[in-house]
């Protein structure tokens, strides 16, 4: 399979986007953790990351296993597709082959 095939498969592209963004909210999940303990490192209303923090503290789990679910169903989308087109390439050479050879059931069974 080359790779210009691969690239075709838009939950290829998906499943980067999605894993980035993942890698992303764990990183911040992590500095919410590591700012948790210690004493007054959570940033106070009005200043810069006070929302983000806020967010992760009260919905960083759900977030986190929304988006593992969704880079998951990608991933398993993206083998699907993948399994898919080349079912259809298997065939299409298939049936090249039975047209190039007659076709026959005699033929068949000699290849």
């Amino acid at each position: 399979m080359s790779i210009k095939h691969r690239l075709r498969n838009p939950f290829y592209a998906l499943a980067m986007v999605l894993g980035l963004l993942f890698t992303i909210t764990t990183c911040a999940d992590a500095v919410l953790m590591m700012k948790t303990n210690r004493a007054g490192a959570m940033p106070r209303p009005g200043e810069p990351g006070y929302e983000l923090m806020t967010l992760l503290d009260r919905h960083g789990t759900e977030i986190l296993v929304g988006e593992l679910a969704a880079l998951g169903l990608c991933t398993v989308a993206a083998i699907r597709l993948d399994h898919v087109r080349d079912r259809r390439k298997f065939a299409r050479r298939q049936e090249g082959n039975r047209s190039e050879t007659g076709g026959g059931a005699a033929n068949a069974d000699q290849g």
